[in-house]
């Protein structure tokens, strides 16, 4: 799934009929904001880690620090 760094941020989406997940890792010492334009990631969202519900859309902006991932599902 593009996203805005794609040098230092790796993003994709897996999903079936039932359930989805979008990972966004930044594999950089630096910390970044990632947009995402694609709306294949859109929707709401679990934060795996966290547990937290996320809506993630076409405004959405992801900071992701140094060596750092995220884990949306539903």
């Amino acid at each position: 799934m593009p996203n805005s760094i794609p040098a230092s941020v790796f993003s994709f989406v897996r999903q079936n009929a039932t359930d989805k997940v979008c990972v966004f890792i930044n594999f950089s010492d630096q910390t970044y904001t990632a947009q995402f334009k694609e709306n294949l990631y859109h929707g709401k969202y679990t934060d795996y880690l966290g547990g937290e519900m996320v809506e993630l859309d076409a405004a959405s902006r992801l900071e992701l620090k140094p060596l750092s991932y995220r884990i949306f599902v539903k």
